[in-house]
Parts: C-alpha cells; structure tokens; sequence
C-alpha cells in the first residue's frame, strides 16, 4: 500500500469496490471521539486493496462512527465525516444531493432511494459491489431513521444492494 490497492494497478472499477468501508468499524473503536484519526487509519488500511472512492467512503464512515462515541447529532457527524475528504469527491457531491433529496421528502425515503438510483446506481458504477451506491444508501438511511436505529436499518436493508455491509457499517 498505497500501491497495491491503486486505480492504477487495478483500475477504477476494481479499485473503488465496496471492501475499505466495510472494515473501518475497528478504526473507530481505536480512536472513539478523535474523527481524523479514525479517517487515517480508515484510508492507510484501505489502500492496502482500494483506492479513490472507496477510501473516501471508508473516510468518512470511520470519522462518523468515532465521533459517535461523543456526539449524537446525525448531521454534525456526517457534516464531521465530510470535511476530511475531497470536497471535489464524488462521494462529498453525493452526500450534499443526498441531504437536499431528504430536505425535500422528509417523509417518503422512498423518493430519495429512487434519486440516488437515478444518478448514483448500479448502471454508473460497475463491478459487483461499488462503494458510490452502497454509500449513499447508509447516508440515506441514517438521515430518514432520524436517529431511530431499528428505522434506519429497516430503510437500509429494503432499500437493497449490498444489504449485509450497508447494515452492518
């Protein structure tokens, strides 16, 4: 690593695949309250096998779930979690349409799982397990659940894709 997990050896589709995030549980239980620590760790361990957007979600996941460990308020951990990737990042822009689709439907996560489809599914972004789609579905689940826990994991698993690690993160 950083090599070994490169769009350049391995391609973008390859290298952006769901795996970095599903393993940043533990960065976050080894630095509780300290978010950028989390997202470093979260982003060397997972340059071992990915890169690009991948290691962004991961980023942004570990620093959530650290930051967990002190604050409670959904929107100031992801608003946290955000502000320590590139803000140029596909993950950051989907996030942000992410918040505005929510803003919109506050009520019907329904339309906000047929939004992020629509410009962030499966059709753009290839491989069998993309980080892009998986992402934005535990965003949207945390912010429909609105800190009801079994809610979000109910909107997470009917939403689909990658079922086990979206829930699990």
């Amino acid at each position: 690593a950083p090599l070994s997990g490169s769009i350049d050896l391995n391609g973008k589709v390859v290298a952006e695949q769901i795996g970095a995030q599903i393993f940043i549980d533990g960065w976050a239980m080894v630095a509780p309250g300290d978010p950028a620590l989390a997202a470093d760790l979260a982003r060397r361990a997972g340059s071992v096998s990915h890169d690009g957007e991948a290691i962004y979600g991961a980023q942004v996941l570990a620093a959530m779930d650290a930051l967990a460990f002190v604050e409670h308020d959904i929107d100031t951990l992801i608003d946290t979690g955000m502000e320590l990737i590139p803000h140029d990042s596909v993950i950051y822009r989907m996030i942000g349409d992410i918040r505005n689709w929510h803003a919109a439907t506050p009520d019907d996560w329904r339309k906000t799982r047929e939004k992020i489809a629509a410009h962030y599914g499966y059709d753009k972004y290839g491989g069998n397990c993309h980080m892009v789609p998986n992402h934005g579905l535990i965003i949207h689940a945390l912010l429909h659940g609105g800190g009801d826990f079994q809610r979000s994991l109910m909107i997470v698993n009917t939403c689909g894709w990658d079922t086990d690690c979206n829930s699990g993160n």
